[in-house]
């Protein structure tokens, strides 16, 4: 027992147990019967605190849903509006140019194409020259080739065009010395140059 309690006529008394039994005696503590219908609350300070923290957080949580429904629901410029950056890979293509740019990835890998070949894009500003460059030259990527780039309007107060032109040609298009492409790139080199003129 935790504690017992008396009524003011000796007879009636109450006792509680260590795990909230109650126990109730009218015969002054002769006869013991346990309560029924006892309720085990919490205290009311707890209750109310509890309550109004609930309320509160229900508020706050409905305040930032609507918040969110209304940056939906709203519509903006940034919206529609599309950078004009050029895309780096056919996996971001909204122009819908990857048949075009397999076409013509095809058509320059294959073996029936003969070199001495020039293409032209040509398109108004922001239509996707660019990118189709980009897509292009991932699709030959892919597929072991290797591409040169050179932006002639950087060079365009140069006296002659092609030493830059050559310069970006070995930088970009020939393999280090060192690495396993170098020495592959370069074998293949020779066995087509022995092939072709022999010596």
């Amino acid at each position: 027992m935790v504690s017992v309690a008396y009524a003011p006529d000796s007879k009636n008394a109450l006792a509680v147990g260590d795990s909230g039994t109650v126990l109730k005696s009218g015969d002054g503590g002769q006869s013991w019967a346990v309560v029924s219908n006892h309720q085990r609350n919490s205290a009311l300070w707890f209750n109310s605190v509890f309550l109004l923290a609930g309320a509160f957080a229900g508020l706050v949580g409905l305040r930032s849903l609507r918040s969110v429904q209304l940056r939906r629901s709203k519509k903006s410029l940034l919206d529609k509006a599309v950078t004009d950056r050029p895309i780096d890979s056919k996996s971001q293509d909204r122009m819908a140019f990857g048949p075009l740019v397999a076409a013509l990835a095809h058509f320059l890998a294959h073996s029936g194409t003969a070199p001495r070949l020039a293409l032209a894009i040509n398109a108004a500003w922001g239509m996707g020259k660019s990118s189709f460059m980009n897509m292009l030259a991932e699709s030959l990527h892919a597929r072991g080739g290797r591409t040169v780039r050179f932006n002639v309007w950087h060079n365009q107060h140069e006296d002659l065009l092609l030493a830059p032109l050559l310069t970006a040609v070995v930088q970009q298009a020939i393999p280090n010395l060192l690495s396993p492409g170098g020495l592959r790139f370069r074998c293949k080199l020779f066995w087509t140059r022995f092939r072709l003129w022999g010596w």
